[in-house]
């Protein structure tokens, strides 16, 4: 019996849109007035939004819409008579009068509210700009959007949804910011069939229901796209018109889908195509959501010369979000149907890959194999020496494409030989193949890949794939010094990090609190005489639990939180909890960066090698330092070293005196003297990262523009910037050497030369030989991997976004989870996945709990698959007990002391202790095999192993109780093995019949060790 037999469901959608004139919902009033607000604001936003007093001021329920592209936003509600306040909301922050409003009153924050008064009686009303341009109101809405017709009229909605009576059902989408919480659906008469009503916009729109908290995707849709977690949301189109009788989508209707979309199963080939405007550029690379935004892995070629750069890829059908970059610059597509907010004001592209695209065809034994996008180089994705007599070598192929695959190999010039490779891993595209030799790491080994489908041979060597096998000369050669051994340090692979934003985790004193005397507070430490700004305003918040200004400030008047608000936490604040980490299970410490600077996240530096003084000096520091390690707690510090802030001792100098600064060439100036004051371009006067001019980036390289720097991994291509490159590998120096800390957390590393972090490793090993390196890196790390560069990297993409995904947001099945995580312990080396950063949330992201509907047992089995699953399990501050928060900067409040007076804070605290203290107990939680025992609905189940134990983890992610059934013969065990529940009091379990069976509530878990 399978775990998932018990709880099948069957989802059905219903969507009408009734679009004919003056029709309007059975439920509507008669009195209700339709009232369009149209809008034109500034530049070119991602979003905008209407917020009233109509719908509670929110800021993300409210969409409005520029379909046809002429600035002017429009939205239409059904309000009843009466006056209301509004503002429209610019991209979720900035919060706009209508300056064409009839009135308007004081909005308590320094500003305005607009007004609308809707009389009684009027059918139709327009407000904003109007028609014409001007006009408060009108009595009839504008001739060029009536409702039936406009870009901008609101269309009736009805999600339908099939469920049993008594459940928790709510629609979340891109119309409503993706809320699982809040437009819940009702089952007024108890027929089992839920509804929600809304009025959307003509456009494109993305949902999914949300069950008892599991989210699930509407099967019956005619359309789907990527949700960025490996899974699928559906797709919702609103038309400008319709057949008479509304549009029905699911259920089969299918009418709801874009004309052009379709289905579509297996691979397409998709080509991109970009013409420069002007002519001489040397490299155009296609970046996007496919290839991890890599902006050097995907080269476009112009091969009959005509000017049109393109590229071919195998995409699966999907949503993708793209961009073009040409000679290090990014550039959006203008041509793609779609765009997509890409985070830093401006938009990526967005193609749908759907049955319109051709076909790939993939079969097993057609004697046929899919090789295009199957590139293999000798690296640690191939090769890798795992011990002093073991070497490990992989291959992947496309998933049902090939029968097997074998390594055709020779050592030390011996005879050749053939092993099996056996299926390691797969995830919705590939299968992963593993053979270990054990063969000394000193031998030179010959090798190929022999992939074999219907009798026929496809051989991948140096030289690519061909059909005859390769000669000795043609095939790879692994020796200690084209692939040297690749080791990660042991202390890493036993540990818990736990990582600290330091302004926000403890005061311990006060006597440092930031005071904003400094010359770069100068002008933005003290409040005009109204009492709001909407520009800098640095200050200490004294009251450590007031957390309000990080969701709205009391100082603003556009809505955006607080994000130059201090609370005093501090190095001495850490010292005095080393014990409270201690007992959580914490061995590493990540601080976020402790350098002096002007900003509360530090990640604008004045000089790499300065500690913060309001956070502790010298002498203080070191003392941590040694009383963290006399717990057996390491330390590691961030450090950004693709740009400093504009307040470093370089910068200023530069910026002072000109080309007659030592440091000018430290930075790349474009326009100078530079301006009194505020900037309004900085990227006029200076090269900064992503426009922002309190970081200007560092000019590695003195042959190139900064934006040609980052994709050079020869420092013989470059010209090094010998000064600047000897400051920054200082900070090992000082950092590992004087204050004696372990190793440091890389910000965007691929930002900076490839060529650099070599010396830094090189610099980095000859100071402190164990220390510990790990790149920020988002996507697929493998080229920053190794002993030139980094350890390990923040596990964004092949744990962070599964876990988040499954766990948090309850998207998918176990098998989505199994394939999603599959290609991190396939595609990095070995020693490199056991001590991956395994983060479920950071100071870059909102609160896991936020994300999972504040439903603690969902963090709580999260953090129990943290610690049982390869690699370093990571806690954010705060998330042991509980603390909630969404973007930037909510996601920094201050530590909760005083957790222990909550219950609830006290149960997730005294869950986390426990899971930590499994990992700590068995090491084969920590260095362990992983062996993958069921995948089925809601239930994850795996195996970690070593010599001296072999542990059984269950984990059941539905709501709902559940019987499971384990099946684990097929990995070893036999009828009579006993196991005990070490995390639920000791329960005894046996095999019977070749399984285990095991009953779990809801968002629970189980972790069975074999006695």
């Amino acid at each position: 019996m399978g775990a998932s037999a018990s709880r099948k469901l069957l989802p059905v959608l219903l969507i009408v849109a009734l679009l004919a004139i003056g029709l309007v919902a059975a439920d509507a009033s008669a009195a209700e007035t339709r009232v369009t607000f149209t809008f034109r604001p500034d530049g070119r936003p991602g979003t905008v939004h209407l917020a009233g007093s109509f719908n509670g001021w929110s800021t993300s329920q409210d969409a409005m819409a520029d379909l046809d592209g002429d600035g002017i936003w429009m939205i239409t509600l059904a309000l009843a008579p009466g006056q209301y306040q509004y503002k429209y909301v610019i991209d979720g922050g900035t919060w706009k009068e209508d300056p064409h409003a009839a009135a308007s009153v004081d909005d308590g924050y320094g500003g305005k509210n607009s007004v609308v008064d809707v009389p009684d009686g009027a059918e139709e009303l327009a407000v904003g700009i109007g028609e014409g341009g001007g006009g408060a109101a009108a009595e009839s809405a504008p001739a060029a959007a009536p409702a039936s017709a406009s870009a901008g009229g609101a269309v009736p909605v009805r999600f339908v949804f099939e469920a049993a009576a008594g459940s928790n059902i709510y629609v979340a989408g891109s119309f409503n910011d993706w809320d699982p919480g809040r437009d819940r659906m009702a089952d007024d008469d108890g027929d089992g069939v839920y509804e929600w009503r809304t009025e959307l916009a003509p456009g494109r729109y993305e949902y999914k229901f949300v069950k008892d908290g599991s989210w699930l995707t509407d099967e019956t849709a005619a359309e789907f796209a990527d949700d960025g977690f490996g899974g699928k949301n559906s797709v919702l189109y609103v038309p400008v018109a319709s057949p008479e009788g509304g549009v029905v989508a699911g259920a089969g209707g299918g009418s709801a889908a874009a004309p052009a979309a379709g289905g579509g199963e297996g691979l397409k080939q998709v080509t991109f195509s970009f013409q420069p405007v002007i002519g001489g550029v040397a490299n155009v690379f296609l970046a996007g959501s496919f290839n991890d935004w890599n902006d050097s892995k995907t080269r476009m070629s112009d091969e009959d010369g005509d000017g049109v750069y393109e590229t071919t890829l195998l995409l699966a059908p999907g949503t993708y979000q793209y961009k073009f970059v040409v000679d290090g610059t990014w550039l959006t597509d203008e041509a793609a149907a779609d765009f997509a907010d890409d985070g830093f004001g401006g938009r990526n592209s967005v193609i749908a890959v759907d049955a319109s695209y051709e076909d790939v065809s993939i079969e097993e034994g057609d004697g046929e194999m899919m090789t295009g996008d199957l590139a293999i180089a000798l690296d640690y994705s191939t090769v890798n020496p795992l011990s002093e007599e073991a070497i490990e070598f992989k291959a992947r192929a496309h998933t049902g494409d090939v029968e097997h695959v074998q390594l055709l190999y020779a050592v030390d010039g011996g005879g050749e030989q053939i092993v099996d490779m056996l299926p390691e891993a797969e995830d919705v595209v590939y299968t992963y193949y593993r053979a270990v030799l054990d063969v000394p790491v000193s031998s030179t080994i010959r090798f190929a890949f022999d992939y074999v489908d219907g009798g026929v041979h496809f051989f991948a060597a140096a030289g690519g794939f061909a059909s005859g096998k390769p000669a000795a000369g043609e095939m790879f050669v692994y020796s200690p010094e084209t692939v040297p051994a690749f080791f990660t340090p042991d202390w890493a692979k036993n540990g818990v990090f736990y990582q600290i934003f330091p302004e926000r985790f403890r005061n311990g004193d006060t006597s440092n609190d930031p005071d904003f005397t400094e010359p770069y507070y100068a002008g933005a430490n003290t409040l005009p005489a109204s009492g709001k700004t909407n520009g800098e305003y640095f200050h200490l918040v004294t009251q450590w639990e007031n957390i309000g200004g990080l969701q709205r400030s009391p100082y603003r008047t556009d809505g955006k939180p607080d994000y130059y608000s201090f609370y005093g936490g501090d190095i001495a604040g850490v010292t005095e909890k080393l014990d409270y980490l201690r007992d959580l299970g914490v061995t590493i410490i990540y601080f976020n960066p402790l350098n002096q600077a002007r900003s509360n996240h530090k990640y604008d530096p004045m000089d790499y090698l300065a500690i913060d003084p309001h956070f502790a000096d010298d002498a203080t520091f070191k003392t941590f330092v040694r009383e963290a390690h006399a717990r057996g707690i390491r330390v590691v510090v961030d450090m950004a070293f693709n740009h400093t802030g504009d307040w470093h001792f370089a910068f200023i100098d530069g910026r002072e005196k000109g080309r007659e600064s030592k440091y000018w060439n430290w930075y790349e100036w474009k326009r100078w003297p530079l301006p009194d004051g505020p900037i309004p371009n900085p990227l006029d006067y200076y090269d900064c990262w992503w426009g922002f001019g309190i970081h200007p980036n560092l000019n590695y390289d003195l042959s190139r523009p900064n934006a040609q720097e980052n994709a050079i991994t020869d420092i013989a291509d470059a010209k090094p910037n010998e000064a600047l490159v000897e400051y920054v590998l200082s900070v090992a120096d000082r950092w590992l050497g004087e204050f004696d800390i372990d190793g440091f957390r890389l910000d965007v590393p691929n930002e900076v030369p490839f060529w650099f972090w070599r010396l830094f490793r090189e610099r980095v090993d000859a100071v402190k030989p164990d220390a510990f390196l790990i790149g920020e890196i988002w996507g697929n790390a493998m080229p920053w991997l190794g002993p030139r560069c980094f350890h390990s990297t923040m596990n964004y993409k092949f744990f962070r976004d599964p876990a988040l995904k499954f766990f948090g947001q309850g998207i998918g099945t176990a098998a989505d989870l199994d394939r999603d995580l599959a290609p991190g312990r396939s595609v990095y080396p070995k020693q490199a996945v056991q001590v991956m950063m395994n983060l479920i949330d950071s100071h870059d992201t909102e609160r896991f709990l936020t994300l999972a509907g504040n439903n603690d047992r969902r963090l709580m089995l999260a953090a129990l698959f943290q610690m049982t699953y390869v690699g370093i399990p990571q806690i954010y501050y705060g998330d042991e007990v509980g603390l909630r928060g969404g973007k930037d900067p909510d996601c920094r409040r201050p530590f909760p002391w005083g957790w222990e007076e909550s219950p609830k804070r006290t149960a997730i605290h005294d869950y986390y202790t426990a899971v930590t203290g499994l990992r700590h107990a068995y090491p084969a939680l920590r260095t362990g095999a992983f062996h993958t025992a069921l995948a089925e609905g809601k239930v994850y189940a795996y195996v970690r192993e070593d010599e001296a134990n072999r542990i059984l983890v269950v984990l059941n992610n539905d709501p709902g109780a559940m019987e499971i059934t384990v099946p684990v013969a097929e990995l070893g065990f036999g009828d009579g093995d006993r196991f005990a529940d070490e995390l639920n009091g000791g329960a005894a379990y046996e095999v019977a019949g070749g399984d285990i069976a095991i009953s779990l509530e809801g968002l629970t878990g189980a972790v069975l060790v074999q006695q």
